[in-house]
Protein backbone atom coordinates (compact mmCIF):
# COMPACT_ATOMS: atom_id res chain seq x y z
CA UNK A 1 0.00 0.00 0.00
CA UNK A 2 2.75 2.31 0.61
CA UNK A 3 4.33 1.61 -2.41
CA UNK A 4 0.98 2.64 -4.34
CA UNK A 5 0.85 5.68 -2.00
CA UNK A 6 4.71 6.44 -3.21
CA UNK A 7 3.55 5.86 -7.35
CA UNK A 8 0.49 8.79 -6.71
CA UNK A 9 3.07 11.34 -4.58
CA UNK A 10 0.89 10.77 -1.82
CA UNK A 11 2.13 12.02 1.50
CA UNK A 12 -0.31 9.60 3.70
CA UNK A 13 0.55 7.31 7.02
CA UNK A 14 -1.04 3.85 7.53
CA UNK A 15 -1.88 2.42 10.60
CA UNK A 16 -2.65 -0.87 11.31
CA UNK A 17 -5.76 -1.34 13.74
CA UNK A 18 -7.42 -4.85 14.34
CA UNK A 19 -10.96 -5.23 12.59
CA UNK A 20 -12.73 -5.14 15.91
CA UNK A 21 -11.62 -1.11 16.12
CA UNK A 22 -12.39 -1.18 12.53
CA UNK A 23 -15.60 -2.25 13.09
CA UNK A 24 -16.63 0.64 15.54
CA UNK A 25 -14.63 3.22 14.15
CA UNK A 26 -16.86 2.69 10.99
CA UNK A 27 -19.74 2.27 13.69
CA UNK A 28 -18.76 5.86 14.82
CA UNK A 29 -18.09 7.04 11.41
CA UNK A 30 -21.16 6.42 9.31
CA UNK A 31 -22.63 9.11 11.68
CA UNK A 32 -20.68 11.86 9.41
CA UNK A 33 -22.10 13.40 6.90
CA UNK A 34 -18.61 12.20 4.52
CA UNK A 35 -17.46 9.27 6.40
CA UNK A 36 -13.85 8.17 6.28
CA UNK A 37 -14.41 4.68 6.93
CA UNK A 38 -17.73 2.47 6.61
CA UNK A 39 -18.72 -1.09 8.19
CA UNK A 40 -19.72 -2.21 4.71
CA UNK A 41 -15.54 -1.00 3.92
CA UNK A 42 -14.13 -3.26 7.19
CA UNK A 43 -16.11 -6.06 5.99
CA UNK A 44 -14.95 -5.94 2.41
CA UNK A 45 -11.54 -5.72 3.77
CA UNK A 46 -11.79 -8.73 6.27
CA UNK A 47 -12.21 -11.01 3.29
CA UNK A 48 -10.14 -12.09 0.95
CA UNK A 49 -11.28 -10.78 -2.72
CA UNK A 50 -9.20 -12.00 -5.28
CA UNK A 51 -9.37 -14.70 -6.90
CA UNK A 52 -7.39 -18.05 -6.54
CA UNK A 53 -4.93 -19.45 -9.04
CA UNK A 54 -7.09 -22.57 -8.59
CA UNK A 55 -10.30 -20.66 -10.21
CA UNK A 56 -11.29 -20.93 -13.89
CA UNK A 57 -10.73 -17.50 -15.73
CA UNK A 58 -13.01 -15.87 -18.17
CA UNK A 59 -12.32 -18.31 -20.91
CA UNK A 60 -13.15 -21.47 -19.39
CA UNK A 61 -16.32 -19.59 -17.90
CA UNK A 62 -17.11 -18.65 -21.92
CA UNK A 63 -16.72 -15.27 -21.45
CA UNK A 64 -16.02 -12.75 -24.59
CA UNK A 65 -14.79 -10.08 -24.34
CA UNK A 66 -16.83 -6.84 -26.83
CA UNK A 67 -16.92 -3.77 -27.58
CA UNK A 68 -19.66 -1.47 -24.82
CA UNK A 69 -21.20 0.08 -27.43
CA UNK A 70 -22.41 -3.14 -28.99
CA UNK A 71 -23.25 -4.20 -25.49
CA UNK A 72 -25.74 -1.26 -24.79
CA UNK A 73 -26.85 -1.58 -28.31
CA UNK A 74 -28.19 -5.14 -27.23
CA UNK A 75 -30.00 -4.12 -24.36
CA UNK A 76 -31.42 -1.05 -26.30
CA UNK A 77 -35.01 -1.53 -27.60
CA UNK A 78 -35.50 -2.10 -31.33
CA UNK A 79 -36.36 1.01 -32.62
Amino acid sequence: MERVAARLDCRRRFISIPFGLAHTLGQVFEILPVAPLTVAQVDLLRDDNVQGLDMPGFRELGVEARRLADAIAELAPDR
